[in-house]
């Protein structure tokens, strides 16, 4: 059982990325980006937890207010992907690894510059 649920896990955390990519690109500053970090399922898997993180990180605030809003489309995007009864209920978090994501920005930042 744990199997699928990683596997389950894994299936959330890519198809978010993509309904991110296409949806939040609307209300995104140019040149900022939604990472999924990762997605936690609950025991009963009526419940899933997505962790994400906003680069750059002085539009994270405003952005994560109107990001938390497509937790129902995003719901809705992952049953038509999905042949399963039961599709957790979708919570849209920020991920706390601010450091992690100071990081990467600057990782990224020198491979532009190079």
């Amino acid at each position: 059982m744990a199997y699928q649920k990683e596997r389950f896990s894994s299936f959330l955390e890519h198809e978010m990325a993509d309904f991110f990519s296409r949806e939040a690109a609307g209300f995104l500053p140019e040149g900022a980006f939604v990472s999924v970090t990762r997605a936690v399922i609950s025991e009963s898997g009526e419940t899933a937890d997505i962790y994400i993180l906003i680069f750059p990180d002085g539009v994270s605030k405003d952005s994560f207010a109107e990001i938390r809003k497509l937790g129902k489309e995003a719901r809705k995007y992952i049953s038509e992907k999905l042949k399963r009864r039961q599709i957790p209920k979708i919570s849209i978090k920020l991920d706390n690894g601010t450091d992690k994501a100071v990081r990467v920005e600057k990782l990224l930042d020198s491979a532009v510059k190079e």
